[in-house]
């Protein structure tokens, strides 16, 4: 699809991502396997996987140490997973929905309603077929800190609000986030969950490619959640929930038994998937998309 818009070069260097692999092994455990070359190319969905595990990195900390500052200040207070969506307009592309629901939500926060609802957060931007399959369906998922349970009449307000606002759209969701990796989790998938598929038409193809280059992921709360990452320093707090290790390197111990780990590179996957089977512990383990 890509060549057939001229862009030869990019379908190229993703044709050619993740077609072989580094893996860190002692010799009887595969600890790590990494692609040696990726195209970076959002569309590309092994790539996609890595960028939602680097938000994921970069973001859990933060949320985490946020909480439990929030919930210091905010007995009541709780994150929650919010969802607002836009009516598709006849002859709109991806790129236009995704300025118009940005903006949108702009307003929405600038409302005295919001302010006295939520305190800050960070958001996400998904962009997938429409069910009927005309057009897109963009909309926005949001990892954000209430002060409080809403009532119905609040909700209420606020998808009036947020009508007001659009013109055309009143769809507003909120969940509460009990489990905050699964909740980030959640958020940040959307980002990055359209790829290419064959099932695509050119035009759809050329809308997604529209979006190269535009911020997809956003924090927001200048005074609170956004200050706080910008300024978070992991060493002036606590973990709250241990992190999985990405950086295993050669000359570590191996977390399963202790030997030595050795480099093994560049592997295809066949070749990866028979020395597996040749080892004591086949099992590979997923992709390690944050190693470079």
């Amino acid at each position: 699809m890509l060549s057939k818009l001229g862009r030869d070069d990019e379908a190229e260097r993703m044709n050619r991502c993740c077609e072989k692999f580094g893996i860190v092994t002692c010799g009887r455990h595969i600890v790590a396997r990494y692609p040696t070359y990726r195209c970076e190319n959002r569309l590309c969905p092994f790539c996609a996987e890595r960028r939602s595990k680097r938000l994921i990195a970069k973001y859990l900390p933060i949320v985490l140490a946020y909480a439990k500052v929030f919930k210091a200040n905010h007995s009541e207070g709780l994150p929650c997973h919010l969802v607002l969506t836009l009516a598709h307009r006849k002859g709109e592309t991806p790129k236009m929905m995704r300025k118009r629901l940005w903006d949108n939500f702009v307003e929405l926060r600038k409302t005295d309603l919001f302010k006295s609802l939520f305190d800050g957060g960070l958001f996400t931007i998904e962009t997938k077929k429409s069910k009927d399959g005309v057009g897109s369906h963009v909309h926005l998922h949001g990892l954000i800190f209430r002060f409080r349970k809403l009532t119905k009449e609040e909700l209420q307000m606020l998808k009036d609000e947020w009508f007001a606002i659009t013109g055309d759209s009143w769809n507003i969701r909120l969940d509460p986030i009990f489990d905050i990796r699964k909740g980030l989790t959640e958020v940040c998938k959307y980002v990055v969950k359209q790829g290419l598929s064959e099932s695509m038409t050119l035009s759809e193809v050329r809308g997604l490619v529209e979006l190269k280059g535009l911020k997809m992921c956003e924090t927001f709360g200048h005074k609170t959640f956004r200050k706080f990452a910008i300024e978070f320093d992991p060493d002036e707090h606590e973990a709250t929930e241990p992190v999985e290790r990405f950086d295993f390197v050669e000359g570590d111990a191996c977390p399963k038994c202790g030997e030595t780990l050795r480099m093994k590179y560049p592997m295809p996957v066949n070749e990866l998937i028979k020395f597996a089977r040749e080892i004591e512990a086949w099992t590979i383990p997923k992709p390690n998309r944050l190693m470079e």
